[in-house]
């Protein structure tokens, strides 16, 4: 990619050249302002950037709805069952936590603030950027926002990287292509999206000199309302009293319903607005729907009384709303997590995957929620705890929320569930103390690594072994073993109401330990492989065991 077409196809910015012969030769010049922000000429005379874009009132509203609506929806990393094909929540997962408290693991910014700044980054000048640090596993840890006016791809050498710099003085950096989380609009060749607001500078540059126009009107020559007229000749200093006086007791909210008295052959003459004025309103009617176009939108979304769509009800607009403006950014900060925030072993399983819940958007109208979960229950798909769960109320506690039953047909309770609820009801609290449970689980996790960790050692010990394939072996057959180690943990824990998932367990710790393991085996040579792989152990895994324990401990709860 050259310079020339990183400015066509819409950057702010053009590639930071390190050849400066080259560039010299080059027949654009762009070389010489490489990383300044762009200003660009527009047929109205109206100069644009995104900041000036943003000051348009129907960018601003069009821009702050998609990314406050983007930002607010959960983003959930999921995996499926081999087995029967069901999904599980999985909250143990590093880039739930990224993207669902906070990108740099710290109260300093949220991550709903950090979706929503880098959807407008997108909105507005066609790619949001930002840089994954990862940790000694691989895995990620950490997102910070690149600036978008100094950041872009670069593909010459074949292979796609990416530049930026932070002030226009530094030296840009080079960072690899799977550090860079790129949230993209429509592009060319699906790997720098298109300048929105190079795209639609004369569009919204008239939009803009539009509203200077009318300033410049209503501030300079904005004509009275309403005009007094006399059959007699007044000098100047009787028409200015005549319309103090008149003004004194008319002007003002106090005043609006007053009858006005006229005398002396006055007459009040109403303006009407004028054919011109007509047409600037229908101009900036006109704006709006453009505006609205742009971001793909429906027009009424940003004021506009053309095009409303008459919606049976709020269920009905969201939906479209969700389907035609905001599904295709969804969709594309679905993909990029999937690219960017799994481990290649995670994607070449086939089994993780992240996905919005949209529930929150669907299920706006209460009335509508209510009818849906109560027919789910007489159709006994869901129980009426997962109902109240739906609702955000608390399950029952009386046992019988758990049960599969139609109310219409299966309206009284069974002699068995009666028994039941007696024996719930009549049973002594247990207090639980959580601490040695979750010891309980670390301390069988932690055998598990000791017994692992010999193994490993030995392999990277020996020179006739391929380790990278040895690897990959090894962790594929501990994962059954590692969820029959968990099994018994999992019944004690069921015994105090606990739920513990020695699938997920044996996931994680596979997952986990086989990423940080291979990772490590990259930056050793075969002499260092050992000891480098030792270190990963006692600096990064002794305290995993305890970190687990902790999390599925608190999950078992919800």
């Amino acid at each position: 990619m050259t310079n020339t077409e990183i400015i066509v196809t819409g950057s702010t910015v053009a590639e930071t050249v390190p050849q400066i012969s080259g560039a010299a030769l080059a027949d654009d010049p762009g070389w010489v302002t490489a990383g300044l922000p762009r200003t660009y000429n527009t047929d109205s005379g109206q100069k644009m950037t995104p900041q000036i874009a943003l000051t348009f009132s129907s960018v601003w509203q069009a821009t702050s709805l998609i990314s406050s609506a983007v930002a607010g929806l959960p983003l959930e990393v999921y995996r499926r069952d081999r087995t029967n094909d069901d999904r599980e929540r999985v909250r143990l997962h590093p880039g739930w936590e990224l993207l669902n408290l906070s990108p740099t693991g710290s109260p300093d910014i949220s991550a709903n603030a950090f979706r929503e700044c880098l959807q407008a980054h997108a909105l507005i000048r066609g790619n949001g950027y930002a840089e994954i640090s990862r940790n000694g596993s691989g895995r990620p840890v950490a997102m910070t926002i690149l600036p978008p006016d100094m950041t872009w791809p670069d593909d010459s050498d074949g292979e796609l990287t990416y530049w930026t710099a932070t002030s226009f003085r530094e030296e840009a950096r080079q960072i690899a292509a799977r550090n860079i989380f790129h949230i993209k609009g429509l592009s060319a060749d699906a790997v720098q999206g298109y300048s929105v607001v190079t795209m639609a500078r004369n569009s919204w540059g008239l939009g803009l000199a539009q509203e200077k126009h009318g300033a410049r009107h209503f501030r300079n020559g904005a004509r009275p309302n309403i005009a007094l007229r006399s059959q007699a000749h007044l000098t100047e200093d009787q028409a200015t009293s005549l319309r103090q006086r008149f003004e004194e007791r008319h002007r003002g909210l106090d005043a609006e319903t007053s009858t006005a008295v006229l005398s002396g052959g006055l007459e009040i003459v109403p303006f009407s607005i004028s054919n011109e004025d007509s047409q600037w309103l229908q101009a900036r009617e006109f704006s709006r729907n453009e505006v609205a176009s742009w971001f793909n939108l429906p027009p009424h979304f940003l004021g506009s009384s053309t095009g409303t769509a008459g919606y049976a009800s709020l269920v009905e607009e969201n939906r479209r709303y969700l389907q035609q403006t905001l599904l295709p950014w969804l969709r594309k900060w679905q993909a990029e997590c999937d690219l960017k925030l799994l481990t290649p072993n995670e994607r070449a399983e086939k089994l993780w995957y992240f996905e919005h819940n949209l529930q929150s958007l669907l299920e706006a109208d209460t009335a509508a929620v209510v009818d849906q979960v109560t027919k789910l229950i007489q159709s006994e798909v869901i129980t009426t705890n997962e109902a109240r769960a739906k609702l955000n109320m608390n399950r029952r506690d009386d046992g019988l929320g758990d049960l599969f039953r139609n109310p219409a047909i299966n309206p009284a309770v069974t002699e068995a569930e009666a028994d039941e609820v007696a024996a719930i009801e009549s049973a002594e609290p247990v207090a639980v103390d959580a601490s040695a449970f979750q010891n309980l689980l670390a301390d069988r996790l932690q055998n598990l690594q000791a017994a692992e960790f010999k193994r490993v050692i030995s392999a990277a010990k020996r020179r006739n072994v391929q380790f990278r394939k040895w690897a990959v072996e090894h962790y594929a057959e501990l994962l059954p073993r590692i969820e029959a180690a968990v099994v018994p943990i999992a019944e004690v824990w069921a015994a105090v109401g606990a739920k513990l998932n020695p699938a997920a367990v044996a996931v994680s710790y596979q997952s986990t330990h086989r990423d940080a393991v291979l990772n490590a085996a990259e930056k050793q040579t075969r002499n260092t492989l050992a000891e480098g792989i030792g270190d990963v152990y006692h600096n990064y895994l002794e305290q995993w065991p305890h970190d687990v324990a902790a999390i599925a401990w608190e999950e078992s709860k919800q």
